[in-house]
């Protein structure tokens, strides 16, 4: 009896991710309204009545695999951030210049899933934009802490942290869009502009100690490395 449950728990799991994997594919062609339930079953092979043991609706799946996509990628990015002590803040440009890497990286990797994001985040229901809205915005509060760092060390001045890590972000979302959808750039030309595009806005509001500490100081060596070609 334990195999015969075991056996129909897995068959389960995997009809629930064929399920997922179907609707990843569709959506991120078509979006989530021109996306029918009967289109995914038809792609995964299955009735209708099976789909609705899993999913409540469309809009229940959607939004499960919107959710773990974007936390998915937001841990994928902490955890690239955390890997410098936080007390090296000199470093922490450095990481947001490789954040960009990382994040052009998965874009290529899961392509389909990111377009799902891209596309279909916005424009479900009122509920559904605030969770989207509340997921992009805790990728701006990434940044924007390091930036607070900055300015209450003195580094910057005059910058509005909040408002730059939502700027940082619109920046990312619309060039990674661009890339998978009108494919008219290369991966390599998108990370080095938006480098140069960050460094652009933190120039114009870094004081003479932030200079040194965050774009020559030979403890930002990383940061030097990394932007030589670039600058």
């Amino acid at each position: 009896m334990e195999n015969f449950t075991d056996g129909f728990n897995s068959r389960k799991i995997e009809t629930r991710q064929k399920i997922i994997e179907a609707s990843v594919k569709l959506f991120s062609i078509k979006g989530y309204h021109n996306t029918q339930v009967m289109d995914i079953v038809k792609a995964v092979g299955m009735s209708a009545g099976t789909f609705y043991n899993y999913f409540k609706d469309k809009r229940e799946l959607f939004r499960k695999i919107s959710e773990e996509n974007l936390k998915k990628l937001r841990v994928h990015l902490k955890e690239l951030r955390e890997s410098v002590s936080s007390e090296n803040t000199t470093m922490k440009l450095a990481h947001i210049y490789e954040n960009y890497d990382v994040f052009f990286e998965y874009v290529t990797a899961h392509s389909e899933e990111v377009m799902l994001i891209l596309r279909g985040s916005f424009g479900v229901d009122e509920e559904f934009d605030k969770d989207a809205w509340m997921q992009f915005n805790c990728f701006a509060d990434d940044i924007a802490s390091d930036i607070q760092q900055w300015v209450d060390k003195g580094w910057l001045l005059g910058i509005n942290p909040f408002l730059a890590g939502q700027m940082i972000i619109g920046m990312v979302t619309r060039v990674a869009h661009c890339y998978l959808a009108g494919k008219k750039i290369q991966k390599e030309e998108a990370v080095s502009m938006l480098k140069v595009m960050t460094k652009s806005l933190l120039t114009e509001f870094i004081t003479e100690e932030g200079h040194v500490l965050l774009f020559n100081n030979e403890n930002s060596a990383v940061l030097n490395k990394k932007t030589t070609s670039i600058f």
